[in-house]
């Protein structure tokens, strides 16, 4: 940056990118966390690095750096669930892709099933909230 002009990248690794405008898209990298259970460390998707250097360069320039929970939720041995005390949620008829150039969904649409808690689920969860690595 240049006279708070945009003129390029500069890699961790020293190589330059020179441009009139840059795009980041940084998604889950920016400042990336894996959280398993109670153990949290830094790291992108599939244990590639995150862009910890980035995100403080960023800061440094005074953009706001915030972080959205983008985990998966837990999963759940399908043959230990009583399917009738469940309300199905199928998935939409008509796929929708974040890429325009998307032409085919590969994937068959697996329904969800939509469950309730109730207090003693809360109860739980309130006992426990202390544990959580977020």
């Amino acid at each position: 940056i240049e006279d708070d002009v945009v003129k390029g990248v500069e890699m961790v690794i020293g190589t330059q990118y020179l441009a009139d405008s840059v795009v980041l898209t940084t998604g889950t990298f920016l400042r990336g966390e894996i959280i398993l259970g109670n153990l949290k460390y830094s790291s992108g998707p599939n244990h590639q690095m995150p862009s910890i250097t980035l995100a403080d360069h960023l800061r440094d320039l005074g953009f706001d750096i915030v972080r959205f929970k983008t985990g998966t939720p837990p999963r759940v041995n399908g043959g230990t669930i009583d399917y009738s005390k469940t309300e199905i949620q199928p998935g939409d008829d008509v796929g929708r892709a974040f890429s325009y150039e998307t032409t085919e969904y590969i994937l068959d649409q697996l329904p969800c099933w939509l469950t309730y808690t109730n207090e003693q689920t809360h109860k739980v969860i309130d006992d426990n909230l202390h544990l959580s690595a977020m």
